[in-house]
């Protein structure tokens, strides 16, 4: 019954292959790898509840069981019941098994323990030297702490383990724009792109950042459009283009986006008062005279120098 179990499971049929490791464990009920695979099968159908059942019946039989801890980690941690996965997993390691740090890792950093999860995920680096997980987290770790130096070591060491997932390009990307490495920042979110990253509207808005932070403005103002045509009332992208547009005197550009930004931010002062500058520079200079006097009105912390 084991045996056509596996066969059963190896070729997709799921619910046969369970009847056969029930048949199974009726015919011998401490039976633990027949245990193990109605476990596994219930886990990939979603169904956690049973397949806790099925790994919790190969401790009764084998208090210890590796596998089953392992099991029961995976279903917890599914199930984003974190401590509970960390528990199980910590047991398989205390038994001098390698190879559950990562879990252990993963477990850690969802509980927002940044200092438990570096070290068991550098426990899992050199553990499974070939997965690009381990050092990807390590990276994001890093980074949500501030640390862009470390952050960028993981995202190299996880690029060269794995060159071909475009989204770490594109996370490297933004950890250069942080160390004012602009050049970095767009030649890794284009390669991102170059490796079918989906182009949603972030990604225009920051290869337009680092592109006007080196003074490419023509590139920076026409990511700022590509990502506007994709999401015409992102509000950030309006406010830089408007700015931008600004900067470089294209006063009835800039007027443009401004009005933009005030039709979704009516109350919005600062926008008000860089209209009426626009107005100003572009010669209707009585218009943003009072447009800026509303704004001033509106909102005493609005620079009257700007």
């Amino acid at each position: 019954m084991y045996k056509e179990g596996l066969a059963l499971r190896s070729n997709g049929q799921l619910p046969a292959a369970i009847s056969r490791f029930s048949a199974a464990i009726y015919l011998y009920q401490p039976f633990t790898d027949a245990y193990l695979q109605l476990g596994d099968i219930y886990r990939i159908q979603q169904q956690p509840e049973k397949a806790v059942t099925q790994y919790q019946a190969v401790l009764e039989c084998q208090p210890g069981h590796i596998y089953a801890l392992r099991g029961l980690a995976a279903v917890y941690y599914d199930q984003h019941a974190y401590e509970q996965a960390l528990t199980y997993a910590l047991q398989v390691r205390a038994q001098g098994v390698s190879g559950e740090s990562l879990r252990i890792g993963q477990c850690y950093a969802a509980l927002h323990d940044s200092m438990s999860a570096q070290d068991a995920l550098k426990m899992a680096c050199a553990e499974m030297p070939g997965n690009s997980e381990p050092p990807c987290l390590l990276a994001r770790l890093y980074a949500s702490g501030g640390n862009f130096a470390a952050s960028i070591y993981y995202f190299q060491q996880a690029i060269r383990i794995d060159s071909t997932q475009s989204q770490l390009y594109y996370e490297a990307g933004k950890i250069y724009f942080n160390i004012n490495d602009y050049t970095k920042a767009i030649q890794y979110y284009e390669h991102a792109a170059a490796l079918g990253l989906p182009l949603h509207t972030a990604y225009h808005y920051n290869l337009a950042m680092a592109c006007l932070k080196l003074e490419q403005t023509a590139k920076g103002i026409k990511m700022l459009e590509v990502a506007l045509s994709l999401h015409p009332e992102d509000i950030p992208a309006i406010y830089l283009l408007a700015h931008t547009y600004y900067t470089r005197q294209e006063f009835k550009e800039a007027i443009v986006q401004w009005n933009l930004l005030l039709s979704l931010q009516p109350e919005n002062a600062f926008a008000l008062f860089m209209l009426g500058k626009s107005y100003i520079g572009a010669g209707n200079v009585d218009k943003g005279i009072a447009l800026c006097d509303r704004a001033l009105s509106a909102n005493s912390s609005v620079p009257a120098s700007m």
